[in-house]
């Protein structure tokens, strides 16, 4: 038997038919419900569980996914839904929140394995109204938030899925975080905006996650991620694809610490616009990290840097279109450039585009300090005489730079390759080390890759010698053993140090490398070496 009553109704019945089915016919709040007589502790939450004057506890028959406004949530904008929402969240893994404007007033706490799914971003939208933290005894989820994802703990939260969402404040003051995340694995959103908030969306270490078409606007910080430490990472094994950092004040994605992820078709627009901000702007800024790919990522409209690469390893931007212009803003720092490059190494750039539309202000094209860049076909609209430009101490090769767009050569630590790479290679023994053909010679503007020594036969004896350069004036070596044991097919690969790996300053007359007994030594009788040399031309 099939009984239609309010939920009101329900609650206020007693001793009713376990045997009937009951249909709460309030509108937004259909649905079909059985009693429960094994439960008798399950607290009514108006959405799944309601419980009558009599102690029976009403269960929702429910296929998989909770519907928010069964729990009382009007998406009017008109009164609070926190407790509603909240209560949607705690009673199922899926929960849908249809088209509508949720008003809360304290910070939603999503636990593991929670599916949070809206209509679109652009219909269901939940705005904190306050500046309310979400309280409680665990200190880092205190925080002004408008979702807080629960690590539960020391441990991380896992699986969580929020899409199809709008999440903004309004506020007195910016809520510190939209999506607040300290420790979260197999995390993923989807088509989520985020708005006014300090930061967009936050973490301190997530890994093994995935964040699709996220927009983080009116924000001062759109991507962040921090570590809690100077020695710790943020993450690992992170996707960012056609996300958008649009209308930031100081950073698009604020990247720290994070390690073997990567951005795709992602963007980063009208940033730099708080005028207080002298050396912080930047859209896109990587700290600490280690294997980061950009791949057909762009800028447009900034005021501060395009990229910035600090203290990081192996880092790889391919297809980036950055356009800007700074309005002939200031800068205190003197390393704001639109590439500043500082004490990283392995940092590539190809198939990329920087150019600036207003030549004032005092920021720099580029600022590489301690470095190793490698530039593939890579152009930019120079304003030199605007900030300057600055290489200390830095191996920057250009792969075919355009010549609109030239990096200025800063004491022969700018190479310009326009060709591949020469291999040059000689065979030793002990008749014919010392012959000038077994030397190999090169150019003068000859910059040195790498050199390598095969032994192609050995007796297993001990071995001494160097690997020197010479002129006709001097000579030193990059290389030299001390009482190695040699045996057949054994190897040594050498990459010269930036001082030698151009003809050093003040060798005069011929350059080249050659490998020789070292003093008071000679090649025994059956040793073969194999010297090979790969270098290119600098043509700067």
């Amino acid at each position: 038997m099939i009984v239609e009553k309010k939920i009101s109704e329900l609650r206020s019945s007693a001793n009713q038919n376990a045997d009937n089915t009951y249909f709460s016919t309030d509108r937004l709040q259909e649905g079909m419900w059985r009693i429960d007589p094994a439960d008798t502790t399950s607290a009514d939450n108006t959405g799944t569980v309601l419980v009558n004057t009599s102690g029976q506890r009403f269960k929702r028959i429910v296929d998989s996914v909770v519907n928010v406004q069964w729990f009382g949530a009007n998406g009017l904008g008109t009164q609070d839904d926190y407790t509603a929402l909240q209560n949607a969240i705690n009673a199922a893994s899926a929960v849908y929140i249809p088209a509508g404007n949720y008003i809360i007033s304290k910070p939603l706490r999503i636990q593991s394995g929670k599916t949070i799914i809206g209509e679109n971003n652009q219909k269901s939208m939940i705005t904190k109204t306050t500046n309310n933290t979400l309280g409680g005894s665990v200190p880092d989820l205190d925080v002004d938030a408008i979702m807080v994802i629960d690590p539960a703990g020391t441990g991380y939260a896992v699986g969580v899925k929020i899409q199809d969402l709008k999440l903004l404040t309004t506020a007195a003051l910016p809520c510190e975080y939209g999506i607040y995340f300290p420790r979260t694995q197999f995390t993923h959103l989807e088509n989520v905006e985020v708005w006014k908030c300090k930061y967009g969306i936050f973490t301190q270490n997530t890994f093994q996650s995935r964040f699709i078409a996220i927009l983080c606007t009116h924000v001062d910080y759109g991507f962040t991620w921090q570590p809690v430490s100077e020695t710790s990472i943020s993450g690992t094994s992170c996707t960012f694809e056609r996300c958008w950092a649009l209308e930031v004040k100081r950073r698009g994605y604020n990247l720290t610490g994070l390690q073997y992820s990567n951005l795709l078709n992602c963007a980063a627009d009208h940033l730099g616009e708080d005028e207080s901000d002298t050396g912080e702007s930047s859209s896109y800024y990587f700290e600490r990290c280690i294997g980061i790919a950009l791949s057909a990522c762009g800028t447009e409209d900034l005021k501060g840097r395009v990229l910035a690469i600090i203290n990081s390893r192996r880092i790889t931007c391919e297809s980036m279109n950055a356009g800007m212009s700074t309005h002939g803003k200031t800068f205190a720092d003197t390393d704001m450039a639109m590439l500043t490059i500082k004490n990283s190494r392995s940092v590539t750039i190809i198939a990329s585009e920087f150019y600036a539309t207003d030549p004032t202000g005092t920021l720099k094209d580029y600022y590489i300090d301690n470095s190793s860049v490698q530039l593939h076909t890579t152009t930019y609209t120079s304003y030199a005489s605007r900030g300057g430009n600055y290489i200390n101490n830095s191996i920057v090769t250009d792969y075919g730079f355009n010549t609109e767009g030239q990096l200025q050569s800063f004491a022969n630590k700018v190479y310009r390759m326009d060709k591949t790479v020469v291999t040059r290679r000689v065979e030793l023994n002990e008749t014919n080390f010392w012959l000038p053909e077994k030397f190999i010679h090169l150019p003068d503007n000859a910059v040195l890759k790498e050199i390598r020594v095969y032994i192609k036969q050995s007796l297993n004896k001990t071995g001494h010698f160097d690997i020197k350069y010479y002129g006709s004036s001097q000579g030193d070596y990059y290389f030299r053993t001390a009482d190695k044991v040699w045996i057949a097919d054994d190897f040594v690969k050498v990459n010269p140090v930036l001082s030698r790996s151009v003809k050093p300053a003040g060798l005069t007359g011929d350059w080249a490398i050659h490998a020789e007994p070292q003093p008071g030594y000679t090649f025994y009788g059956g040793l073969v070496l194999i010297v090979e040399a790969d270098y290119f031309l600098n043509s700067y």
